[in-house]
């Protein structure tokens, strides 16, 4: 029985971790595939040539999944897929996962932890079961939240070189790509897929109210809403993101302030659980003992 057991937890993980590894290398593969095709400009490959030079694991698991994948979001409602799609676009759509690459996954480790329970116990396999299917919602909600935090927290210093950089002479529009230039991060890569957009030919106003939506960030919103309104008032942008970069930074403080006002209550909890019974261990401890070894003689 433990053989058995230790045998479907080891499968099971190993089919996980290689799902994994195959969702992460189809990204790399498509860069590849765009290489090649800058090396070798002007010829034309068939069908069964691009098969062949995929991996063996992809040529073999790409297919698998993909029915996987489509069978799964044909069981979804369509209202269940927006809102994955929704959530999936807040965290930043993580290793270039679809809802139905997220979808497959899901029911794959809630099926796998079924299996694996069932060996054991039914409650136990019910448990694992649930917690299979909770367990990448989860993950998915922090990896959201983490993003939308470094959202937040880089915010100030992009309207800070991108203030500098208008009051320089530049438009709104090179001053973008100069930020996107010398800083990293969600908030740079958001920024970066918006001005593609413009660049497009999409309209300012409808790439800046879809950057906002994607991110869902109340301070990044309230700065999109006033530079809509300030270039629907012929307001000058410079003024708008002087304005706005003192209220960033305003509250960036106010938000440090408030941490350190709850650190306080955070710790006591810790101190309670952890040092106090130590403390009073060391303390009372040795007279205890007296007081017992005094009383084992009477």
């Amino acid at each position: 029985m433990l053989v058995l057991l230790a045998t479907l937890i080891f499968a099971f993980v190993f089919s996980l971790v290689y799902l994994l590894y195959v969702v992460g290398a189809e990204r790399n593969q498509v860069v590849k595939e765009r290489l090649r095709r800058f090396t070798t400009p002007g010829k034309e490959y068939s069908e069964r040539e691009r098969l062949l030079v995929q991996p063996f694991y992809q040529r073999l698991s790409k297919p698998l999944l993909a029915q996987v994948s489509r069978w799964v979001a044909w069981l979804t409602p369509q209202e269940r897929q927006q809102k994955l799609r929704r959530q999936l676009a807040i965290a930043g759509n993580p290793y270039n996962w679809q809802v139905a690459d997220y979808l497959a996954l899901k029911g794959l480790l809630t099926v796998g932890l079924l299996i694996c329970g069932l060996c054991l116990a039914r409650r136990v396999g019910l448990i694992m079961a649930i917690s299979g299917y909770v367990a990448p919602d989860l993950w998915l909600r922090q990896v959201a939240v983490k993003r939308q935090s470094t959202i937040q927290k880089d915010l100030p210093d992009v309207l800070d070189l991108l203030t500098v950089s208008v009051e320089a002479g530049l438009g709104f529009d090179a001053a973008l790509a100069k930020v996107i230039e010398k800083m990293e991060g969600p908030l740079i890569d958001e920024l970066s897929r918006t001005l593609q957009e413009m660049r497009l030919g999409k309209p300012r106003r409808s790439a800046f109210r879809d950057l906002a939506d994607r991110c869902q960030s109340e301070e990044l919103a309230t700065f999109v809403t006033a530079l809509i309104q300030g270039d629907q008032l012929g307001v000058s942008i410079s003024k708008i993101l002087k304005i706005q970069a003192e209220q960033m930074r305003s509250q960036r403080r106010q938000r440090a302030e408030e941490a350190a006002m709850k650190a306080p209550v955070k710790m006591l909890f810790p101190l309670i659980i952890f040092i106090f019974p130590t403390i009073f261990i060391l303390l009372l401890g040795p007279a205890a003992i007296r007081v017992l070894d005094t009383f084992n003689k009477m």
